[in-house]
Protein backbone atom coordinates (compact mmCIF):
# COMPACT_ATOMS: atom_id res chain seq x y z
CA UNK A 1 0.00 0.00 0.00
CA UNK A 2 3.17 2.40 0.87
CA UNK A 3 4.06 2.90 -2.67
CA UNK A 4 0.51 3.20 -3.81
CA UNK A 5 -0.20 6.12 -2.09
CA UNK A 6 2.45 7.61 -0.53
CA UNK A 7 5.49 9.22 -1.95
CA UNK A 8 8.69 10.75 -0.52
CA UNK A 9 9.12 13.80 -3.21
CA UNK A 10 6.45 17.23 -2.46
CA UNK A 11 4.59 18.74 -5.13
CA UNK A 12 5.86 21.69 -6.37
CA UNK A 13 4.68 25.18 -5.70
CA UNK A 14 4.06 25.74 -9.16
CA UNK A 15 2.15 22.78 -9.75
CA UNK A 16 0.23 23.20 -6.31
CA UNK A 17 -0.93 26.79 -7.06
CA UNK A 18 -2.16 25.53 -10.83
CA UNK A 19 -4.03 22.93 -8.97
CA UNK A 20 -5.36 25.03 -5.93
CA UNK A 21 -6.79 27.74 -8.45
CA UNK A 22 -8.16 25.07 -10.57
CA UNK A 23 -10.47 24.09 -7.56
CA UNK A 24 -11.17 27.43 -6.83
CA UNK A 25 -12.39 27.93 -9.96
CA UNK A 26 -14.79 25.15 -9.70
CA UNK A 27 -15.30 26.36 -6.54
CA UNK A 28 -16.70 29.35 -7.76
CA UNK A 29 -18.65 27.92 -10.37
CA UNK A 30 -20.55 25.99 -7.71
CA UNK A 31 -21.00 28.87 -5.73
CA UNK A 32 -22.45 31.03 -8.33
CA UNK A 33 -25.16 28.64 -9.11
CA UNK A 34 -25.94 27.16 -5.59
CA UNK A 35 -28.98 28.99 -3.69
CA UNK A 36 -28.70 29.02 -0.03
CA UNK A 37 -30.73 27.13 2.43
CA UNK A 38 -31.89 27.13 5.72
CA UNK A 39 -28.32 26.32 7.82
CA UNK A 40 -26.58 28.71 5.27
CA UNK A 41 -29.13 31.28 5.40
CA UNK A 42 -29.07 31.29 9.18
CA UNK A 43 -25.74 31.50 10.20
CA UNK A 44 -24.92 34.25 7.77
CA UNK A 45 -27.99 36.63 9.14
CA UNK A 46 -26.58 35.31 12.65
CA UNK A 47 -23.09 36.96 11.50
CA UNK A 48 -25.11 40.21 9.67
CA UNK A 49 -27.41 41.20 12.07
CA UNK A 50 -25.03 40.99 15.44
CA UNK A 51 -23.52 44.55 15.86
CA UNK A 52 -20.77 43.47 17.50
CA UNK A 53 -18.84 40.32 19.41
CA UNK A 54 -21.08 40.23 22.43
CA UNK A 55 -23.96 40.79 20.28
CA UNK A 56 -23.32 37.61 18.29
CA UNK A 57 -22.45 35.50 21.63
CA UNK A 58 -25.96 36.43 22.86
CA UNK A 59 -27.53 35.51 20.05
CA UNK A 60 -25.95 32.06 19.06
CA UNK A 61 -26.81 31.02 22.77
CA UNK A 62 -29.79 28.78 21.60
CA UNK A 63 -27.38 27.31 18.71
CA UNK A 64 -25.50 24.54 19.66
CA UNK A 65 -22.20 25.40 17.82
CA UNK A 66 -19.17 27.28 17.84
CA UNK A 67 -19.01 30.84 16.60
CA UNK A 68 -15.81 30.89 14.67
CA UNK A 69 -17.88 30.65 11.59
CA UNK A 70 -20.47 33.35 12.67
CA UNK A 71 -17.87 35.65 13.75
CA UNK A 72 -15.77 36.05 10.71
CA UNK A 73 -19.31 36.24 8.39
CA UNK A 74 -20.24 38.84 10.90
CA UNK A 75 -17.11 40.52 10.50
CA UNK A 76 -17.30 40.87 6.29
CA UNK A 77 -20.74 41.95 6.71
CA UNK A 78 -18.77 45.25 7.79
CA UNK A 79 -18.45 45.71 4.50
CA UNK A 80 -21.01 43.86 2.68
CA UNK A 81 -24.16 42.35 3.84
CA UNK A 82 -24.23 40.35 0.41
CA UNK A 83 -23.88 36.66 1.26
CA UNK A 84 -22.09 35.82 -1.90
CA UNK A 85 -19.13 37.16 0.32
CA UNK A 86 -19.70 34.78 2.94
CA UNK A 87 -19.40 31.93 0.31
CA UNK A 88 -16.48 33.40 -1.35
CA UNK A 89 -15.00 33.59 2.02
CA UNK A 90 -16.20 29.96 2.46
CA UNK A 91 -14.29 28.85 -0.87
CA UNK A 92 -11.33 30.47 0.08
CA UNK A 93 -10.94 28.97 3.33
CA UNK A 94 -11.53 25.64 1.07
CA UNK A 95 -8.90 26.43 -1.21
CA UNK A 96 -6.62 27.12 1.32
CA UNK A 97 -7.07 23.80 2.60
CA UNK A 98 -6.52 22.01 -0.53
CA UNK A 99 -3.58 24.44 -0.90
CA UNK A 100 -2.11 22.70 2.57
CA UNK A 101 -2.99 19.40 1.46
CA UNK A 102 -1.62 19.53 -2.21
CA UNK A 103 1.54 20.82 -0.58
CA UNK A 104 2.24 19.00 3.04
CA UNK A 105 0.22 15.88 2.37
CA UNK A 106 2.73 12.30 1.79
CA UNK A 107 0.20 11.20 -1.04
CA UNK A 108 0.91 10.65 -4.85
CA UNK A 109 -1.21 12.97 -7.06
CA UNK A 110 -3.82 10.89 -8.45
CA UNK A 111 -4.81 10.81 -4.40
CA UNK A 112 -4.58 14.20 -3.81
CA UNK A 113 -6.61 14.78 -6.69
CA UNK A 114 -8.99 12.37 -5.90
CA UNK A 115 -9.46 13.95 -2.34
CA UNK A 116 -10.10 17.54 -3.64
CA UNK A 117 -12.89 15.82 -6.07
CA UNK A 118 -14.15 13.78 -3.33
CA UNK A 119 -17.71 14.18 -2.36
CA UNK A 120 -17.37 15.80 0.73
CA UNK A 121 -14.40 18.00 -0.41
CA UNK A 122 -15.77 19.64 -3.68
CA UNK A 123 -19.27 19.68 -2.69
CA UNK A 124 -20.40 19.28 0.73
CA UNK A 125 -17.65 21.64 2.56
CA UNK A 126 -17.09 23.62 -0.31
CA UNK A 127 -20.50 24.71 -2.20
CA UNK A 128 -22.34 24.61 0.76
CA UNK A 129 -21.29 27.37 3.36
CA UNK A 130 -20.80 25.93 6.74
CA UNK A 131 -18.50 25.56 9.01
CA UNK A 132 -16.93 21.91 8.67
CA UNK A 133 -14.33 23.24 6.04
CA UNK A 134 -12.69 25.48 8.66
CA UNK A 135 -12.69 22.61 11.19
CA UNK A 136 -10.99 20.24 7.87
CA UNK A 137 -8.64 23.09 7.46
CA UNK A 138 -7.28 23.17 11.21
CA UNK A 139 -6.88 19.39 11.31
CA UNK A 140 -5.02 19.07 7.65
CA UNK A 141 -2.36 21.55 9.64
CA UNK A 142 -2.36 19.58 12.64
CA UNK A 143 -1.59 16.47 10.66
CA UNK A 144 1.45 18.74 9.19
CA UNK A 145 3.16 19.09 12.23
CA UNK A 146 1.83 15.61 13.55
CA UNK A 147 5.66 14.57 12.26
CA UNK A 148 6.71 17.32 14.16
CA UNK A 149 5.12 17.09 17.38
CA UNK A 150 8.32 16.40 19.87
CA UNK A 151 9.11 20.24 18.35
CA UNK A 152 6.09 21.91 17.92
CA UNK A 153 3.72 20.19 20.38
CA UNK A 154 2.16 23.42 21.81
CA UNK A 155 1.40 24.68 17.97
CA UNK A 156 -0.40 21.26 17.13
CA UNK A 157 -2.51 21.55 20.25
CA UNK A 158 -3.26 25.19 19.30
CA UNK A 159 -4.59 23.93 15.71
CA UNK A 160 -6.60 21.13 17.93
CA UNK A 161 -8.35 23.83 20.26
CA UNK A 162 -9.12 25.78 16.84
CA UNK A 163 -11.12 22.64 15.30
CA UNK A 164 -12.62 22.13 18.29
CA UNK A 165 -13.94 25.57 17.86
CA UNK A 166 -15.43 25.14 14.41
CA UNK A 167 -18.05 22.62 15.13
CA UNK A 168 -19.27 19.78 17.97
CA UNK A 169 -18.23 16.94 16.05
CA UNK A 170 -14.39 17.88 15.74
CA UNK A 171 -14.14 18.08 19.18
CA UNK A 172 -14.33 14.22 18.52
CA UNK A 173 -11.73 13.93 16.01
CA UNK A 174 -9.48 16.57 17.80
CA UNK A 175 -9.74 14.78 21.21
CA UNK A 176 -9.14 11.50 19.66
CA UNK A 177 -5.94 12.73 17.48
CA UNK A 178 -4.67 13.92 20.70
CA UNK A 179 -5.67 11.28 23.26
CA UNK A 180 -3.76 8.54 20.77
CA UNK A 181 -0.21 10.88 21.20
CA UNK A 182 -0.70 11.40 24.92
CA UNK A 183 -1.07 7.47 24.85
CA UNK A 184 2.45 7.12 22.97
CA UNK A 185 3.53 9.87 25.03
CA UNK A 186 2.62 8.04 27.89
CA UNK A 187 4.46 4.88 27.16
CA UNK A 188 7.78 6.87 26.10
CA UNK A 189 8.03 8.69 29.16
CA UNK A 190 5.68 8.85 31.49
CA UNK A 191 7.55 10.66 34.42
CA UNK A 192 8.16 13.74 32.32
CA UNK A 193 5.10 13.99 30.09
CA UNK A 194 3.37 17.03 31.42
CA UNK A 195 6.47 18.92 32.80
CA UNK A 196 7.50 18.75 28.89
CA UNK A 197 4.45 18.88 26.76
CA UNK A 198 2.03 20.57 30.15
CA UNK A 199 1.65 24.02 27.73
CA UNK A 200 0.35 21.91 24.73
CA UNK A 201 -2.36 20.21 26.97
CA UNK A 202 -3.15 23.16 28.80
CA UNK A 203 -3.84 25.42 25.39
CA UNK A 204 -6.01 22.19 24.30
CA UNK A 205 -8.15 21.86 27.91
CA UNK A 206 -8.84 26.35 27.39
CA UNK A 207 -9.22 25.49 23.60
CA UNK A 208 -12.00 22.48 24.34
CA UNK A 209 -13.59 24.38 27.45
CA UNK A 210 -14.35 27.27 25.27
CA UNK A 211 -15.88 25.22 22.66
CA UNK A 212 -17.95 23.33 25.55
CA UNK A 213 -19.32 27.13 27.09
CA UNK A 214 -20.54 28.02 23.19
CA UNK A 215 -22.10 24.63 22.76
CA UNK A 216 -23.69 23.72 25.61
CA UNK A 217 -27.13 25.76 24.70
CA UNK A 218 -29.19 27.28 27.46
CA UNK A 219 -31.84 26.24 29.87
CA UNK A 220 -34.72 27.09 27.78
CA UNK A 221 -33.37 25.64 24.41
CA UNK A 222 -35.49 23.36 22.83
CA UNK A 223 -32.80 21.42 21.17
CA UNK A 224 -33.75 18.47 22.36
CA UNK A 225 -37.13 18.16 23.31
CA UNK A 226 -37.75 16.27 19.92
CA UNK A 227 -35.46 13.47 20.89
CA UNK A 228 -36.76 10.24 21.50
CA UNK A 229 -34.31 7.91 23.02
CA UNK A 230 -36.47 5.03 23.01
CA UNK A 231 -37.00 4.59 19.44
CA UNK A 232 -34.76 1.91 17.79
CA UNK A 233 -35.44 3.53 14.46
CA UNK A 234 -33.47 6.63 15.47
CA UNK A 235 -30.16 4.47 16.53
CA UNK A 236 -30.07 1.87 14.26
CA UNK A 237 -29.45 4.61 11.71
CA UNK A 238 -26.16 5.29 13.01
CA UNK A 239 -25.27 2.02 12.08
CA UNK A 240 -25.11 3.32 8.47
CA UNK A 241 -22.89 6.61 9.80
CA UNK A 242 -19.62 5.04 8.46
CA UNK A 243 -21.69 3.59 5.09
CA UNK A 244 -22.49 6.83 4.26
CA UNK A 245 -19.18 8.69 4.51
CA UNK A 246 -17.20 6.08 2.24
CA UNK A 247 -20.39 5.69 -0.21
CA UNK A 248 -22.15 8.65 -0.63
CA UNK A 249 -23.51 8.10 -3.62
CA UNK A 250 -26.34 10.90 -3.58
CA UNK A 251 -30.32 9.59 -4.68
CA UNK A 252 -29.37 11.04 -8.54
CA UNK A 253 -32.69 9.75 -9.81
CA UNK A 254 -34.79 11.81 -7.30
CA UNK A 255 -35.01 16.04 -7.28
CA UNK A 256 -34.25 15.92 -3.21
CA UNK A 257 -30.69 13.97 -4.02
CA UNK A 258 -29.17 15.87 -0.72
CA UNK A 259 -29.03 13.60 2.21
CA UNK A 260 -30.64 10.94 0.37
CA UNK A 261 -28.45 7.94 -0.73
CA UNK A 262 -29.15 6.14 -3.89
CA UNK A 263 -28.30 2.94 -2.43
CA UNK A 264 -30.41 3.24 0.77
CA UNK A 265 -33.41 4.21 -1.31
CA UNK A 266 -33.41 2.07 -4.23
CA UNK A 267 -31.36 -1.37 -2.99
CA UNK A 268 -31.64 -1.27 0.44
CA UNK A 269 -30.22 -5.17 1.10
CA UNK A 270 -27.05 -4.04 -0.84
CA UNK A 271 -26.58 -1.27 1.56
CA UNK A 272 -27.37 -3.04 4.91
CA UNK A 273 -24.41 -4.97 3.56
CA UNK A 274 -22.21 -2.27 2.52
CA UNK A 275 -22.99 -0.85 5.77
CA UNK A 276 -21.69 -4.40 7.62
CA UNK A 277 -18.56 -4.40 5.52
CA UNK A 278 -17.63 -0.81 6.11
CA UNK A 279 -17.07 -1.13 10.03
CA UNK A 280 -14.32 -3.47 8.76
CA UNK A 281 -12.80 -1.31 5.99
CA UNK A 282 -10.62 0.72 9.22
CA UNK A 283 -9.72 -2.62 10.84
CA UNK A 284 -8.11 -3.67 6.88
CA UNK A 285 -6.34 -0.49 6.32
CA UNK A 286 -4.95 -0.16 9.78
CA UNK A 287 -4.32 -2.60 11.59
CA UNK A 288 -0.48 -2.71 11.14
CA UNK A 289 -0.54 0.27 13.92
CA UNK A 290 -2.06 -0.23 16.61
CA UNK A 291 -2.27 3.46 17.53
CA UNK A 292 -3.63 4.13 14.65
CA UNK A 293 -6.16 1.73 14.70
CA UNK A 294 -7.11 3.17 18.28
CA UNK A 295 -7.72 6.57 16.80
CA UNK A 296 -9.81 5.48 13.74
CA UNK A 297 -12.31 3.41 16.43
CA UNK A 298 -12.29 6.18 19.36
CA UNK A 299 -13.35 8.60 16.57
CA UNK A 300 -16.15 6.49 15.04
CA UNK A 301 -17.01 5.03 18.57
CA UNK A 302 -17.10 8.75 19.22
CA UNK A 303 -19.54 9.85 16.50
CA UNK A 304 -21.78 7.53 17.10
CA UNK A 305 -22.42 8.25 20.55
CA UNK A 306 -23.15 12.16 19.13
CA UNK A 307 -25.22 10.63 16.65
CA UNK A 308 -26.96 8.69 18.81
CA UNK A 309 -27.13 11.97 21.20
CA UNK A 310 -28.17 14.76 18.96
CA UNK A 311 -30.16 12.35 16.57
CA UNK A 312 -28.31 13.54 14.06
CA UNK A 313 -27.59 12.11 11.08
CA UNK A 314 -27.13 14.46 7.99
CA UNK A 315 -24.27 13.67 5.27
CA UNK A 316 -22.41 17.14 6.48
CA UNK A 317 -21.81 14.93 9.96
CA UNK A 318 -20.72 11.67 8.33
CA UNK A 319 -17.88 13.64 6.39
CA UNK A 320 -15.92 13.64 9.89
CA UNK A 321 -15.11 10.05 9.44
CA UNK A 322 -14.18 10.25 5.71
CA UNK A 323 -12.04 12.33 6.79
CA UNK A 324 -10.73 10.62 9.84
CA UNK A 325 -9.62 7.90 7.63
CA UNK A 326 -7.83 10.16 5.49
CA UNK A 327 -5.62 11.56 8.42
CA UNK A 328 -5.28 7.78 9.68
CA UNK A 329 -3.85 6.60 6.32
CA UNK A 330 -1.06 10.40 6.62
CA UNK A 331 -0.53 9.18 10.21
CA UNK A 332 0.63 5.58 8.62
CA UNK A 333 3.18 7.34 6.73
CA UNK A 334 5.25 8.36 9.56
CA UNK A 335 5.07 5.95 12.15
CA UNK A 336 5.95 2.32 12.49
CA UNK A 337 4.19 -0.69 12.06
CA UNK A 338 3.08 -1.72 15.50
CA UNK A 339 0.93 -5.20 13.70
CA UNK A 340 -2.63 -6.02 15.60
CA UNK A 341 -1.68 -9.59 14.05
CA UNK A 342 1.29 -11.25 12.75
CA UNK A 343 -0.50 -12.58 10.35
CA UNK A 344 -1.16 -10.27 6.94
CA UNK A 345 -4.60 -8.82 6.82
CA UNK A 346 -3.54 -5.71 4.36
CA UNK A 347 -3.16 -7.98 1.15
CA UNK A 348 -5.69 -6.27 -0.50
CA UNK A 349 -5.57 -2.45 0.93
CA UNK A 350 -4.67 -0.88 -2.22
CA UNK A 351 -7.35 -1.97 -4.18
CA UNK A 352 -9.98 -0.98 -1.08
CA UNK A 353 -8.49 2.39 -1.25
CA UNK A 354 -8.74 2.87 -4.63
CA UNK A 355 -12.07 1.71 -5.29
CA UNK A 356 -12.78 3.89 -2.23
CA UNK A 357 -11.43 6.97 -3.99
CA UNK A 358 -13.14 6.44 -7.04
CA UNK A 359 -16.43 6.04 -5.47
CA UNK A 360 -15.75 9.66 -3.51
CA UNK A 361 -14.87 11.22 -7.02
CA UNK A 362 -18.30 10.47 -8.61
CA UNK A 363 -19.97 10.99 -6.16
CA UNK A 364 -18.10 14.77 -5.24
CA UNK A 365 -18.60 15.49 -9.38
CA UNK A 366 -22.20 13.99 -9.64
CA UNK A 367 -23.81 16.18 -6.30
CA UNK A 368 -21.83 19.30 -8.03
CA UNK A 369 -23.42 18.33 -11.00
CA UNK A 370 -26.54 18.17 -10.06
CA UNK A 371 -26.34 21.06 -7.45
CA UNK A 372 -25.98 23.13 -11.03
CA UNK A 373 -28.26 21.31 -12.98
CA UNK A 374 -30.98 22.12 -9.98
CA UNK A 375 -32.65 25.05 -7.88
CA UNK A 376 -31.45 23.82 -4.59
CA UNK A 377 -34.05 26.52 -2.66
CA UNK A 378 -36.15 29.35 -4.02
CA UNK A 379 -35.40 31.71 -1.21
CA UNK A 380 -32.95 33.68 -3.58
CA UNK A 381 -35.69 34.18 -5.98
CA UNK A 382 -38.69 35.03 -3.45
CA UNK A 383 -36.44 37.95 -2.13
CA UNK A 384 -35.72 38.82 -5.88
CA UNK A 385 -39.71 38.79 -6.73
CA UNK A 386 -40.06 41.29 -3.69
CA UNK A 387 -37.73 43.76 -4.83
CA UNK A 388 -38.99 43.58 -8.59
CA UNK A 389 -42.87 43.85 -7.64
CA UNK A 390 -41.73 46.49 -5.37
CA UNK A 391 -43.70 44.86 -2.34
CA UNK A 392 -44.03 46.54 0.99
CA UNK A 393 -42.23 44.50 3.77
CA UNK A 394 -44.99 45.86 6.08
CA UNK A 395 -47.11 44.03 4.20
CA UNK A 396 -45.81 40.56 4.74
CA UNK A 397 -45.80 37.90 6.84
CA UNK A 398 -43.67 34.71 6.57
CA UNK A 399 -44.79 31.16 7.88
CA UNK A 400 -41.70 29.04 6.34
CA UNK A 401 -38.23 28.64 5.91
CA UNK A 402 -37.59 32.21 5.84
CA UNK A 403 -33.86 32.76 6.69
CA UNK A 404 -33.25 32.28 2.85
CA UNK A 405 -35.07 35.11 1.75
CA UNK A 406 -34.34 37.43 4.64
CA UNK A 407 -30.89 36.99 3.88
CA UNK A 408 -31.21 38.45 0.07
CA UNK A 409 -33.51 41.25 1.73
CA UNK A 410 -32.47 44.77 3.23
CA UNK A 411 -34.31 44.14 6.18
CA UNK A 412 -36.08 41.37 7.93
CA UNK A 413 -39.76 40.06 7.31
CA UNK A 414 -42.57 39.46 9.65
CA UNK A 415 -42.45 36.01 11.22
CA UNK A 416 -45.66 34.56 12.13
CA UNK A 417 -44.18 31.59 14.62
CA UNK A 418 -42.12 34.79 16.65
CA UNK A 419 -44.62 37.54 15.81
CA UNK A 420 -42.01 39.93 14.67
CA UNK A 421 -39.74 40.80 12.39
CA UNK A 422 -36.80 38.38 12.88
CA UNK A 423 -34.01 36.91 10.54
CA UNK A 424 -32.18 34.17 11.70
CA UNK A 425 -34.05 31.40 13.82
CA UNK A 426 -34.60 31.54 17.71
CA UNK A 427 -34.89 27.57 18.77
CA UNK A 428 -35.77 28.76 21.81
CA UNK A 429 -39.44 29.02 20.42
CA UNK A 430 -41.18 25.64 19.60
CA UNK A 431 -42.87 26.57 15.95
CA UNK A 432 -44.40 23.17 15.21
CA UNK A 433 -47.68 23.81 17.35
CA UNK A 434 -48.21 26.64 14.92
CA UNK A 435 -47.21 24.09 11.93
CA UNK A 436 -50.08 21.80 13.54
CA UNK A 437 -53.18 24.22 13.06
CA UNK A 438 -55.57 24.27 10.33
CA UNK A 439 -54.58 26.28 7.03
CA UNK A 440 -58.03 28.48 7.99
CA UNK A 441 -56.54 28.97 11.61
CA UNK A 442 -52.98 29.96 10.17
CA UNK A 443 -54.63 32.51 7.94
CA UNK A 444 -56.80 34.13 11.11
CA UNK A 445 -53.79 34.41 12.94
CA UNK A 446 -51.92 36.40 9.48
CA UNK A 447 -54.90 38.53 9.13
CA UNK A 448 -54.97 39.25 13.02
CA UNK A 449 -51.46 40.24 13.35
CA UNK A 450 -51.41 42.46 10.60
CA UNK A 451 -55.23 43.65 11.08
CA UNK A 452 -54.76 47.25 9.63
CA UNK A 453 -53.66 46.18 6.71
CA UNK A 454 -56.13 46.23 4.30
CA UNK A 455 -53.90 44.07 2.14
CA UNK A 456 -51.28 40.97 3.16
CA UNK A 457 -48.56 38.79 1.23
CA UNK A 458 -48.50 35.82 3.21
CA UNK A 459 -45.15 33.43 1.73
CA UNK A 460 -45.73 29.42 3.05
CA UNK A 461 -43.83 26.50 2.42
CA UNK A 462 -46.70 24.50 1.38
CA UNK A 463 -49.73 25.54 -0.68
CA UNK A 464 -52.97 26.30 1.34
CA UNK A 465 -56.56 25.02 -0.41
CA UNK A 466 -59.28 27.49 1.11
CA UNK A 467 -62.25 27.41 -0.75
CA UNK A 468 -64.17 29.95 0.71
CA UNK A 469 -63.54 33.35 1.72
CA UNK A 470 -62.63 34.16 5.55
CA UNK A 471 -65.17 35.76 7.74
CA UNK A 472 -63.45 37.59 10.69
CA UNK A 473 -64.72 40.35 12.73
CA UNK A 474 -67.21 40.76 10.84
CA UNK A 475 -64.85 41.63 7.62
CA UNK A 476 -64.40 39.24 4.51
CA UNK A 477 -61.00 38.15 3.64
CA UNK A 478 -60.38 36.60 0.07
CA UNK A 479 -57.23 34.28 -0.63
CA UNK A 480 -55.53 33.93 -4.10
CA UNK A 481 -52.23 32.68 -5.11
CA UNK A 482 -49.88 35.18 -6.93
CA UNK A 483 -46.50 33.50 -7.69
CA UNK A 484 -45.31 29.96 -6.68
CA UNK A 485 -41.79 28.99 -6.68
CA UNK A 486 -41.47 24.66 -6.67
CA UNK A 487 -39.32 22.19 -8.09
CA UNK A 488 -36.23 22.98 -5.50
CA UNK A 489 -34.09 20.26 -4.15
CA UNK A 490 -34.92 21.53 -0.34
CA UNK A 491 -37.79 24.36 0.11
CA UNK A 492 -40.63 25.45 -2.10
CA UNK A 493 -42.22 28.77 -1.91
CA UNK A 494 -45.82 30.05 -2.61
CA UNK A 495 -47.18 33.66 -2.33
CA UNK A 496 -50.58 34.21 -1.10
CA UNK A 497 -52.37 37.56 -1.19
CA UNK A 498 -55.13 38.05 1.81
CA UNK A 499 -57.29 40.72 0.53
CA UNK A 500 -60.07 42.16 2.46
CA UNK A 501 -63.36 43.10 0.93
CA UNK A 502 -64.48 46.57 2.38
Amino acid sequence: MNDFIFTYKKLGLKPTLLLTLTFFYVSFIGIYFHELWMDESHHFLLGSDSTNFLDLFKNTRYDGHPILWNYLIHLISLFDKNPFYMQLLHIIISSLTVFVFLKKAPFKLWFKIAFLLSYFMLYEYTIISRNYDLGVLFMIISCVLYSKRETHFSLLCTFLALSCNTHSIFIIIAGAFLTSILIVQYSQNRFWLFKKYWKGYLIFLIGLALAFYQIIPAQDATFFDKIDYSSIYQFAKSFMALFKALFPIVDFTSINYWNHFYLIENFKIIAVLLGCISWFIPFLLFNKNKNILFFVYLTIGGFIAFEMLTQRFGTRYNGLLFITIIIGLWMQYSEKNKPFFKINLSKYNSKIIFTLMIIQVFSGTLAYGLDIKHTFNHGESVASFIKKEKVNPSEIITLCESASINAYLPCNLYNLCYQKKQGYYLWNEDCDELYKKSKHELLELAITAKNKKKKIFFIVNEPIKIDKPITLNNKIYTLSLIKKFDGAVKHNYYIYLIQRND
